[in-house]
C-alpha cells in the first residue's frame, strides 16, 4: 500500500512536473513569437527611418536649392530696381535736356525773327533811297 501511495505521489509530482514544463515551454514559445513580432516591428520602424532620413534629405536640397533660387531673384530684382531708377533719372534728364533745347531753340527763333525783320526794314529803306535817287 505505501509503496502504491509513493507511486501515486510520484506521478502526481511527475504530472505537476510535466504542467509546469508545458506551462514554462509555451510561456516560452511566447515569448520568441512577441520577440519575433518585437524583431518585425524594429526592422520595419527601422526602415521607416531610413525613409523619414532620405525625404528630410531630400527637403533639406530642396530648401538649398529654393534658398539660392530666392537670392538670385533678389539679385535681379535689385538690378531691375536699379535699372528702372537709373531710366527714370535718363528720362528726366532728357525731358529736361529736350526742354532747354526747345527753350534755346525759341530764343533763337526770336532772335532770328528780329534780324529778319531788320533786314527787312533795311530792305525797304534801301528801296526807298532807291527810288528816291532815281
Amino acid at each position: 500500500l505505501k509503496w502504491e501511495e509513493e507511486q501515486a505521489d510520484m506521478e502526481a509530482r511527475a504530472r505537476e512536473a510535466a504542467e509546469k514544463l508545458a506551462k514554462e515551454t509555451e510561456l516560452k514559445r511566447a515569448g520568441m513569437r512577441r520577440e519575433k513580432s518585437l524583431k518585425v516591428d524594429c526592422d520595419s520602424l527601422a526602415g521607416e527611418m531610413v525613409e523619414m532620413n532620405r525625404r528630410i534629405e531630400e527637403g533639406e536640397a530642396k530648401a538649398a536649392g529654393l534658398e539660392k533660387e530666392v537670392t538670385r531673384l533678389k539679385s535681379e530684382l535689385s538690378t531691375a530696381t536699379s535699372s528702372l531708377r537709373k531710366s527714370a533719372e535718363l528720362s528726366r534728364l532728357q525731358s529736361s535736356q529736350s526742354a532747354l533745347s526747345d527753350e534755346r531753340y525759341k530764343e533763337k527763333l526770336v532772335e532770328a525773327e528780329h534780324k529778319l525783320r531788320v533786314s527787312r526794314g533795311e530792305v525797304k529803306g534801301l528801296k526807298a533811297e532807291v527810288r528816291r535817287s532815281r
